[in-house]
């Protein structure tokens, strides 16, 4: 692909990635009102984004830095969402003490 139809391909990719991560982002969002409830939503939306990034890093590994924001990226995706995982996963663990109900696993 040459001229006009490689920068079709790339702009229609790259917005359907970006349509991917804006849902992504939707769906973490709407865990915010039940948090404590919603622990596998959580885990299955930070595993498919730590994915993302372990491709991302591997690609780094590969081709060398693309630059900062995707160097942001990286960090956001492979420490900051683990980390927010393990803090919704506490909330989960104290939502369950105060209310007396036992959390499996």
């Amino acid at each position: 692909m040459v001229g006009a139809d490689w920068d079709a391909a790339a702009d229609s990719h790259f917005r359907y990635l970006s349509g991917l991560l804006l849902g992504i982002g939707l769906a973490f969002w709407s865990c915010i009102p039940r948090l404590p409830d919603q622990t596998a939503r959580f885990r299955l939306l930070t595993a498919i984004v730590v994915l993302g990034g372990a491709g991302r890093l591997l690609g780094l590994a590969l081709l060398g830095s693309p630059g900062g924001p995707m160097a942001a990226a990286l960090v956001m995706e492979l420490l900051v969402t683990p980390l927010l995982c393990l803090w919704q996963m506490r909330i989960a663990r104290l939502h369950g003490a105060r209310s007396g109900a036992r959390l499996p696993g």
